[in-house]
């Protein structure tokens, strides 16, 4: 008798060690905590990845998108119909060289660039630089010695000018004599509205 109830003990304690519940391990379910949350982090790290790769592309195309014509137009996109001032020079015959960039009507030939020159006794010249001409965002006259000045924009010599021949020499070497006489008084006037502290050469009688 005290053999088969041992038996039946023994069976009903493997049934029930069949039948339980396995619970995991503390450590498991850590475990298990963690790699969820390593991959949830993964996830967020490549989805902001994501959208600052596309927020750079859009600020690099929206800059593209107003630099490009501004380095061309200038800082007021071809709106701006003033004249402009871009250099002045006094010469030693007491002449003065004014480099002027004028707005033209046509956005694809934004500006023309003239160099005017005028004299001690009333006689006034002009001389065209360009005339399909980029917005000039620095323009400079640099004396190189006692007959010639270079005409620079944005640090590259566009033109020599010879104030003793009135020739100007393109930077590829190129010679032309296209100085036309101006009417003094116009040019004068047309400075003087660009610049009121301008000091303008006046003629001497």
């Amino acid at each position: 008798m005290f053999v088969i109830h041992s038996w039946r003990a023994l069976d009903l304690h493997v049934e029930l060690q069949n039948s339980a519940v396995r619970l995991p391990k503390e450590g498991s379910l850590i475990d298990h905590h963690r790699v969820t949350g390593d991959n949830l982090n993964r996830s967020t790290n490549a989805v902001k990845r994501s959208l600052t790769f596309l927020l750079l592309i859009g600020i690099a195309c929206v800059i593209l998108f107003i630099a490009l014509p501004m380095l061309f137009l200038g800082p007021y996109f071809h709106v701006s119909k003033k004249s402009r001032l871009l250099s002045s020079l006094s010469l030693p015959d007491r002449s003065c060289l004014y480099l002027v960039q004028h707005w033209n009507s046509t956005p694809a030939e934004p500006y023309s660039v003239i160099l005017y020159r005028l004299h001690t006794n009333g006689f006034a010249e002009s001389c065209l630089i360009g005339f399909e001409e980029a917005y000039w965002w620095s323009g400079s006259l640099k004396q190189t010695n006692h007959d010639t000045v270079n005409v620079v924009s944005d640090g590259e010599i566009r033109y020599t000018y010879n104030f003793k021949t009135s020739a100007k020499t393109r930077g590829g070497g190129s010679v032309s004599y296209a100085v036309q006489q101006g009417d003094y008084t116009h040019i004068s006037n047309q400075l003087w509205s660009i610049n009121h502290k301008l000091n303008i050469t006046q003629p001497s009688h």
